[in-house]
């Protein structure tokens, strides 16, 4: 139980920095450093608090202690069919989203202005979005903070606070229900990630769904799609 508020205590001062991050202005290119910065200082400390937690109350393997591992022959058709799950019901959100004109928000709205502005921000942010969040944030989330609730409470309770978690950390500043749906969309996308791990047994299937997840975003981007 100790973990499990402790982890949760962790999350505010991250919260913090995304909030600080996502407080530049968005349509200003230079604002690409500020970013970064809160990306690279959160997700060092998501890994940096899991490995920690791993030395000093487990058994020093993050495999043995948080289940964070790769099977990639199962978890990389897993995880990009869950990618593609958890898009599909994106999509179902942001449809109800559009028909009771909620103003749509996003937090890869810097995404969209590194890549008309400063391509090499872009390439910064794409490998930040694709690659580093996919392995810090399913590490802290479904391999920390999971385990330490499925101890505690059980599998299903895990799936659900290790998903409302991963939703307060995504949360950004908008007007109204703006910023709900924002957090909606991210906690439905972590609600299926979180099953994986349940399913599984292990974060590999997650980290090859969050990184199609990411991924797709990315890619609309380039398309002028989003």
């Amino acid at each position: 139980m100790v973990m499990v508020v402790l982890s949760i205590a962790f999350a505010v001062p991250v919260l913090l920095v995304m909030l600080r991050a996502g407080g530049a202005p968005a349509a200003d290119p230079n604002a690409a450093p500020l970013v970064l910065a809160g990306m690279a200082a959160t997700w060092l400390g998501l890994g940096g608090w899991s490995v920690l937690t791993s030395r000093w109350r487990g058994l020093g393997t993050l495999r043995d202690d948080f289940g964070f591992w790769w099977s990639w022959r199962r978890d990389l058709p897993i995880g990009v069919a869950g990618g593609v799950v958890a898009l599909f019901v994106g999509f179902a959100v942001a449809i109800t989203q559009e028909r009771l004109g909620v103003t749509a928000v996003s937090n890869g709205t810097f995404l969209t202005t590194a890549w008309q502005e400063n391509r090499v921000a872009f390439a910064a942010l794409t490998f930040g979005a694709v690659v580093g969040a996919p392995l810090a944030e399913e590490l802290f989330f479904r391999g920390l903070a999971f385990t330490a609730i499925d101890r505690r409470l059980g599998s299903r309770w895990a799936v659900v606070l290790s998903t409302a978690l991963f939703g307060l950390l995504h949360f950004q500043v908008a007007e109204g229900w703006s910023a709900v749906f924002l957090v909606l969309h991210i906690t439905t996308f972590g609600f299926v990630l979180g099953l994986l791990r349940r399913f599984t047994g292990r974060c590999g299937a997650g980290v090859v769904a969050h990184m199609t997840i990411n991924g797709f975003g990315v890619l609309t981007v380039m398309l002028g799609l989003g």
